[in-house]
């Protein structure tokens, strides 16, 4: 900014030593005129000049032009002294006006970059987060597109999109920093707080399983219990948060398991039966199924676990039998039960039929 200053302060100099310059090179031409129409008038004084010995044309001439530049310039020298009050007024009154002008107008270019940033910040998001990505959640993208006129709103969405970076590179601390900022920053948009909220929900969750599967169930169990805070607060922005609710029921699974204590499971049930109450999908009721087989509620749990195998989009079949095989420990109640076996092998060869 001072090298800029400096340049401008430079030009302005150079303009101003140029116009001294040609106003020296006028003064001395118009004193020339003057001092040749003197020089005529009093040669034309003394010389015996008559009518029938009139002074040599050209004289005559060069004096006519001297005396009419001279009478010219001592008229402009009278316009001149007589508006040079206005002008001053006028810098005095309107320079100000111009140089706001060329203010408002870079701050007008700032904040269309700035805009524009915020925009591309969003779709970024967008793509990176399968939440976003939904249709229901586009309350959340509006918000991003009407909230970024004001600077606080925009630096706020800057600190959620780098946490939201960090999160992705599983950075889980660093992400913790900057959605903390987002919602210390963010004062009126609800749903930055929202979404945030749920943001750093999953953060902890994530750094739950990390210690738990490194053996500390203590700080495991802190994690998820950070984690639950922050659903239950999404959930009070807004009541019908799928993601939220979904989130909090998944956890209270693992708090339930780690801590082995029933109530857990019946919490999570609540939580994912809501759920279902937003958006009747697959993964919800798998994962009450779960629930409901940790609390050895076998007919309960195969009756949830048939509704997702119900609802699961073919090209997704794949995927929920990978997640049953995977948590097969959590179905360990009903896994020799007849109607488990049979609806595991049914879909089992479904599977195979489509490939």
């Amino acid at each position: 900014m001072k090298e800029k200053d400096s340049q401008g302060k430079k030009g302005g100099d150079w303009k101003k030593t140029l116009g001294t310059i040609l106003f020296l090179i006028l003064a001395i031409v118009l004193i020339a005129f003057v001092a040749i129409a003197i020089y005529f008038a009093v040669d034309y004084w003394w010389s015996d000049y008559t009518v029938n010995d009139p002074p040599p044309p050209l004289e005559v001439a060069i004096a006519v032009l001297s005396i009419l530049v001279t009478v010219f310039a001592i008229f402009m020298a009278l316009i001149t002294w007589s508006t040079r009050k206005d002008w001053e007024k006028f810098k005095e009154d309107q320079v100000p006006i111009i140089n706001d002008l060329r203010k408002g107008l870079d701050e007008l270019k700032r904040e269309q970059k700035e805009i524009q940033w915020i925009k591309d910040l969003r779709d970024q998001v967008i793509q990176t987060d399968p939440y976003l990505r939904k249709p229901e959640s586009q309350n959340v993208v509006k918000s991003i597109d009407n909230h970024y006129h004001t600077d606080q709103d925009i630096e706020a969405w800057k600190m959620y999109g780098v946490g939201r970076s960090l999160d992705i590179e599983t950075n889980y601390k660093e992400a913790i920093k900057y959605y903390d900022k987002a919602i210390e920053i963010s004062f009126t948009d609800s749903n930055l707080k929202l979404h945030t909220n749920q943001s750093l929900g999953i953060v902890h969750f994530q750094m739950g399983r990390r210690l738990e599967d490194d053996g500390d169930n203590g700080d495991a169990i802190k994690e998820y219990e950070l984690a639950i805070k922050y659903y239950d607060l999404a959930i009070g922005i807004n009541k019908l948060s799928e993601e939220a609710h979904n989130n909090k029921g998944i956890t209270l699974i693992q708090l339930g398991k780690i801590e082995d204590k029933p109530e857990y499971y019946k919490q999570a049930i609540s939580c994912l039966e809501k759920v279902i109450e937003i958006e009747d999908n697959y993964d919800h009721h798998y994962d009450k199924a779960r629930a409901h087989a940790l609390l050895n509620q076998r007919n309960k749990a195969i009756e949830s676990l048939t509704r997702a195998f119900k609802l699961v989009n073919p090209e997704k079949l794949g995927k929920l039998l990978k997640h049953l095989t995977d948590d097969l420990e959590d179905f360990r109640n009903v896994q020799e039960q007849e109607e488990f076996k049979a609806l595991v092998k049914r879909y089992t060869d479904i599977l195979k039929g489509n490939n």
